[in-house]
């Protein structure tokens, strides 16, 4: 293993030496290959890829199920939150997020005309 520690000159200064720092070093180091196995860790982002495509499927299932909503006229509530999961989608394309918006602004204008009811 090799360390590497730079020379430092004592006239510059990254920090204030008062603060109780004596100085900042930087250190490389070059490891060997070992016998032994190589064992990546999960992080945040590898977790993240198990569940996050299904939850953009999921919210965008819900937008279109909001968007069937509003063109049948079936329930002002009902469409509001397929409006609000299609703006929490954020899929591939922007368009999903921007329409939601676009719906949210919109449907009080239309409210009047839904009913309460299924419409056969």
């Amino acid at each position: 293993m090799n360390v590497y520690i730079p020379p430092q000159d004592s006239e510059i200064s990254l920090v204030d030496y008062s603060s109780g720092l004596e100085g900042i070093n930087s250190f490389k180091f070059e490891l060997e290959m070992g016998e032994g196995n190589v064992n990546l860790d999960e992080n945040t982002y590898l977790k993240m890829l198990n569940w996050c495509p299904t939850l953009i499927i999921l919210f965008s299932l819900i937008g279109v199920w909001g968007a069937w909503i509003t063109y049948t006229l079936q329930s002002y509530k009902n469409a509001q939150i397929g409006a609000f999961f299609s703006i929490m989608a954020m899929g591939f394309l922007i368009i999903g997020p921007v329409l939601g918006i676009a719906a949210l602004v919109l449907l009080p204008k239309i409210k009047k005309n839904f009913t309460g009811h299924f419409k056969k």
